[in-house]
């Protein structure tokens, strides 16, 4: 890229607007953490939830630090707003939970989903950055990893929005005794729990998929770029 090309990107509005949306998620998780922990009852557990939030922090960060890069690269500029976004709003919650100690089952349904985009924006910005989805051999590869994190991240949307707060637990196999033989068997409650349990093993495979293409994506892009001629 010339240095024109990359002066014209760095000054790209969506950059700008990527950076400032960075700038206040940050802003609002700082100042909420600090007065959870100023707030916390006690020295452990005050360490406790700034741990935990400098955790959440770092995570959800990555996702920002690869959707500011391919803002400045001028690449898949809508995901990476949307990813900016979406961690954002991860954070802030999270934050914002610590320090209020809200409960509301609505709330953490969303702050869940936003964790969980927050990771899948990681995954296909960190490999947009990683590989350069020109040639043939990584392009399909490419493009089938970010469908597949898309259909991941639909499935925990759709998983996190049914479960049941009131009964987290029943859509896990209980054991039990029958009364004659004293042999376990399992019951299950999908009605108060998970929705469709078949999706739970359907997202195993897409976890799966996912972690095995996006490596196999940039091991594409390197032989590619093994292939390519040597330029001085």
């Amino acid at each position: 890229m010339s240095e024109a090309a990359s002066a014209s990107q760095a000054g790209s509005p969506r950059l700008r607007v990527g950076a400032l949306l960075a700038l206040l998620a940050m802003a609002v998780a700082g100042i909420a953490g600090v007065i959870a922990v100023g707030s916390a009852d006690s020295d452990g557990g005050a360490f406790g939830v700034g741990l935990g939030i400098a955790v959440v922090v770092f995570l959800t960060g990555g996702a920002l630090a690869t959707g500011l890069a391919c803002l400045r690269r001028g690449r898949a500029e809508i995901a990476a707003i949307a990813g900016v976004f979406v961690a954002g709003l991860a954070i802030d919650l999270v934050a914002l939970t610590a320090w209020l100690h809200i409960d509301d089952e609505a709330y953490l349904k969303v702050m869940g989903i936003a964790l969980a985009w927050t990771v899948f924006a990681l995954v296909v910005l960190g490999l947009t950055i990683a590989v350069r989805t020109e040639d043939d051999l990584e392009r399909p590869l490419y493009f089938l990893t970010c469908a597949v994190a898309v259909a991941s991240g639909l499935v925990v949307t759709w998983l996190v929005a049914t479960a049941s707060a009131t009964a987290p637990l029943d859509a896990l196999p209980s054991q039990t005794l029958t009364p004659t033989t004293g042999s376990t068997v399992s019951q299950y409650d999908i009605g108060s729990g998970l929705q469709g349990e078949w999706l739970l093993r359907a997202l195993g495979i897409g976890l799966v998929l996912l972690a095995a293409l996006w490596f196999a994506t940039l091991a594409a892009s390197r032989l590619e770029q093994s292939r390519a001629p040597v330029t001085r």
